[in-house]
């Protein structure tokens, strides 16, 4: 079946005249904090190309952190080192493997932002995301390793 009537442009810019300013308004629009997170290698890329890890905070509030933007391409070697994380963990048993048990810890600056996510049965919960402007990894040599890059104009300092 058709629908008729008016269709909904477009209001995204194209990719080129996207500036680091006008994509960190729109990822940070509220105040940002440092965070430590267990990421577990359980991720996807949605259709703008951003990587979403599954995490938790506090040992056990689960959440989502969002790379996205500029700084999914710097995301790269975290992506990589999950991965790395879930592979030996398959090998090393020939039993099941729970992904909840294989942490990543990492330190991220960023920005909640609020999802809603609808069950079977129709009723909508609140959910909320990280989006990272920065993180750093522990080494194997103990030193941290950071990534990523602090907000362009963040609102809140204009």
């Amino acid at each position: 079946m058709l629908l008729s009537g008016p269709i909904m442009p477009s209001r995204r810019l194209p990719p080129a005249k996207i500036t680091p300013a006008h994509e960190d308004m729109g990822l940070f629009p509220k105040w940002m904090g440092r965070i430590r997170v267990d990421l577990i290698p359980q991720m996807r890329r949605n259709g703008r190309r951003d990587l979403i890890v599954r995490g938790y905070v506090k040992t056990d509030q689960e959440i989502e952190v969002v790379f996205a933007g500029r700084r999914s391409r710097d995301v790269e070697p975290l992506e990589h080192w999950l991965k790395v994380i879930y592979h030996r963990a398959v090998r090393a048993t020939e039993a099941p493997v729970n992904v909840s048990d294989m942490r990543c810890p990492i330190e991220v600056e960023g920005a909640w932002r609020p999802t809603f996510r609808r069950d079977e049965m129709g009723l909508e919960t609140r959910q909320y995301q990280l989006i990272a402007a920065r993180w750093s990894v522990l080494g194997a040599d103990g030193r941290a390793a950071a990534f990523g890059e602090q907000p362009s104009v963040p609102p809140w300092a204009l």
